[in-house]
């Protein structure tokens, strides 16, 4: 099942399944990565099975956003990223709260 969103140095900023992301939703996900690539965000698909899915909502709830974002990276069948510039960089890089320059 396909989740998208936006994720940057700090974990997981956004989780939601495709299926009920409307275009212009997932318009605006794209545009806010793209408004904040000095905390390195990113837009992404993500596929994930339903235990995964509960793993990461279940870290979204106890605001661990560091470990939902962990927990994609390594159990996601295909992540697709899009946004300006290198995104698999700023991928390869996140999360890590030290690259916010705002923190």
């Amino acid at each position: 099942m396909e989740y998208c969103g936006i994720a940057d140095a700090h974990g997981i900023e956004s989780f939601v399944k495709m299926d009920d992301a409307k275009d212009d939703t997932i318009a605006v996900m794209q545009l806010r990565a793209t408004c904040n690539d000095q905390r390195r965000a990113v837009f992404y698909v993500a596929d994930l099975d339903q235990l995964d899915i509960d793993i990461v909502l279940k870290h979204i709830e106890d605001k661990d956003y560091e470990t939902a974002l962990n927990h994609i990276k390594e159990s996601a069948e295909t992540v697709k990223l899009g946004g300006p510039g290198n995104v698999q960089n700023s991928w390869a890089m996140i999360p890590n709260p030290l690259l916010d320059p705002w923190a």
